[in-house]
């Protein structure tokens, strides 16, 4: 979900960064007794279409059908369904779109490599970084261009494939965040960075969050870093706040809080956040 759906500037993250800025787009999801119940309000893009599945709700997760493996121990239990997942079901051309986009966006030359670079020049060579929330694996792909290992996860199977394209060679997967568990797929090393751009955690289920980043950081080695990027007002609304409280309640402290990939300081009017996070000694994993 990384850098969903469009925008740049230093008002969306900085220089080379890519923060969204929401299509034109409402999303209906209609509970069972078959209530509209609206996402977002605008005008319908082509191809929308309504889903059965209202936000949050419960879904049965078979990693093994979108990932063509098999699933890990735990993972065939219900979760809730993101808010990205929402959108993408209600409108099935969004991933491609989203896809195209920052196709055309490479190839035009734009800078997308703004989180790459700050997260490149926090590392030593040869590190390990978890891009969680890859997307098509805009970040991910260029930290391992420039000689880092790159594990990423995202829970869009058309992202993933996207990645798999452009970026072959690499380690793409599909999955849920808040049943993160690499180890349990093979996966036993832990990460230097695990860097979450974009504006995953907005579109995350809400409620969420907290367990998603006590996910991410059970995966840090000794020492590791999470580097959190996101937009105030996306989605539904998550807010700077909030995300400092699920930090602490996932047992993560803020190191370096700044507005903008590119290092500028946050201020009350920021309307993005760049947080740098590390581990508290002996804090217990709020994921479960």
């Amino acid at each position: 979900m990384t850098g969903a759906f469009l925008g740049a500037g230093a008002g969306s993250g900085g220089a080379g960064a890519v923060a969204p800025v929401m299509p034109p787009l409402q999303i209906v999801a209609l509970p069972a007794d078959g209530r509209s119940n609206p996402v977002r309000a605008g005008p319908v893009r082509p191809g929308a279409t309504a889903c059965r599945a209202a936000k949050g709700d419960p879904l049965p997760w078979h990693p093994e059908q979108l990932a063509g493996g098999n699933p890990a121990p735990g993972r065939g239990r219900v979760r809730k369904i993101t808010d990205w997942e929402v959108r993408t079901q209600a409108d099935p051309d969004g991933s491609r779109w989203y896809v195209e986009r920052f196709r055309a966006m490479a190839a035009q030359g734009k800078d997308l490599a703004g989180e790459a670079r700050m997260i490149d020049a926090m590392l030593a060579r040869s590190a390990r970084v978890l891009d969680a929330g890859c997307g098509s694996g805009r970040v991910g792909g260029e930290l391992a261009a420039r000689g880092h290992t790159v594990v990423g996860v995202d829970v869009d199977p058309a992202l993933i494939e996207a990645a798999r394209t452009d970026r072959p060679g690499l380690d793409w997967r599909v999955g849920d965040l808040t049943e993160l568990d690499l180890p349990a797929e093979g996966v036993p090393q832990p990460f230097d960075v695990v860097v979450c751009a974009g504006n995953v955690l907005p579109y995350a289920a809400p409620g969420t969050q907290s367990a998603i980043l006590g996910r991410l950081r059970a995966h840090l080695a000794h020492r590791g870093r999470v580097v959190v990027g996101f937009g105030r007002g996306v989605g539904r609304g998550y807010s700077f706040d909030q995300f400092f409280v699920d930090a602490a309640d996932a047992g993560l402290q803020p190191d370096l809080v700044l507005s903008t990939w590119d290092l500028l300081p946050l201020a009350p009017d920021s309307d993005f956040l760049v947080a740098v996070l590390s581990a508290v000694a002996g804090a217990d994993d709020a994921s479960g």
